[in-house]
């Protein structure tokens, strides 16, 4: 099967020229022999892409990667068949190629209501057996309309996936965003996964994000974790809502969710974890902390556990409240002003996230990103 087609009514010029008017940085990232995938309302834009990046030029049909041949990690008929239901708009997957060059691919997603207006196409990727991927996604808007993307990655036996997800400042000015990803593991397969959701500081921002993550631990021994943090003013939204199941034994899970809130912004962490019967083993941790800035922001979190079987692991909690106001009086005592010590309190709150980014260029951004929203 051929990649997924563009509309007619535009040329690949057209295309590319449209993606470089919403961001002239790509055209620069993809000229400096970078590792560049983009995409414009789910489609494919050839001309910017890096096809080194994929396994071959073309796409293939998810049942040919799904014929239990090429899946070795465990993958159930009625996974497959969830699969398959999945993408039957596209069916079609995109395999990711280990890198020789030993750096990250970046996957740029722009959505624009002035070209290609349908949104609806599912993007599925895979990574084959004993590959190492690492992903720097950003996500770029320009529509006043509600965008969506469905995403889902298919981790074979023995493969990891690292992937940095980034939304540029400028989308909660008033941009609206309907998020899903699934995530399919193999045996002995890890996950790690990072999102960083950071407003500005306008007070008029009103951008809202629902964000809906699916995790199924289909082999044994697969590691998962996902990394948040939100950070929002304004009347800012961002919508957790995060389900996990463990299927196989010697399964590890891991959400780890932060949000600061100022203004009236507002965020929800809904996460619901399954052990199954049988998957013994587990060790599971949900864990949501949040902190208002202001009496107007709010938080709704309700991490759930459904477990079906002994021998388990498994944790959760949540926190919401407002910095320690002895400890900014101690701060300010040694000579710091308010937004410094507010600033030291935040950078600890986060750290727990912030600690485990292996990516220098990534975490040197999120550094940047942060202290600007701290004010320090």
């Amino acid at each position: 099967m051929a990649m997924t087609e563009l509309s007619n009514n535009y040329t690949g010029s057209s295309l590319e020229s449209a993606c470089v008017k919403m961001a002239p940085y790509i055209l620069n990232t993809h000229k400096s022999s970078k590792q560049v995938v983009v995409f414009l309302n789910n489609h494919l834009v050839k001309s910017l892409t890096d096809l080194s990046c994929l396994k071959s030029y073309s796409t293939i049909e998810l049942e040919q990667i799904t014929n239990g041949k090429k899946i070795h990690g465990g993958l159930k008929l009625d996974t497959i068949n969830e699969l398959a239901n999945m993408t039957k708009d596209s069916r079609v997957v995109f395999v990711l190629n280990e890198s020789v060059k030993q750096e990250p691919i970046t996957i740029y997603r722009l959505f624009s209501d002035k070209m290609l207006p349908d949104h609806s196409n599912k993007v599925g990727f895979y990574i084959p057996t004993k590959t190492s991927i690492t992903i720097r996604e950003r996500l770029i808007f320009d529509t006043e309309s509600t965008s969506c993307s469905n995403n889902f990655w298919i981790i074979d036996k023995g493969s990891s996936l690292t992937k940095y997800r980034l939304l540029e400042s400028s989308f909660f000015k008033e941009t609206s965003h309907d998020s899903k990803e699934s995530f399919y593991q193999g045996e002995n397969s890890l996950c790690n996964s990072f999102s960083f959701f950071l407003g500005n500081n306008d007070k008029s921002s009103r951008g809202v994000l629902n964000n809906k993550i699916f995790s199924e631990l289909i082999g044994k021994s697969c590691n998962s974790n996902h990394r948040s943090i939100s950070f929002l003013r304004g009347s800012a939204c961002v919508k957790n809502k995060i389900k996990t199941i463990h299927h196989n034994i010697d399964c590890n899970s891991h959400e780890i969710y932060k949000g600061v809130f100022d203004h009236d912004s507002q965020g929800e962490f809904d996460s619901l974890v399954v052990v199954e019967r049988g998957a013994i083993n587990a060790n599971t941790v949900q864990k949501n902390n949040n902190v208002l800035l202001s009496s107007q922001a709010k938080i709704d979190s309700n991490p759930q556990l459904e477990i079906f079987t002994d021998d388990v692991k498994c944790s959760h909690g949540s926190t919401t409240g407002q910095l320690d106001a002895d400890a900014i009086f101690y701060l300010r005592s040694r000579g710091l002003s308010l937004n410094q010590a507010m600033g030291v309190l935040l950078k600890g709150f986060l750290t727990e996230v912030v600690e485990f980014l292996e990516d220098e260029e990534i975490c040197k951004e999120i550094e940047n990103s942060l202290k600007n929203l701290i004010k320090v």
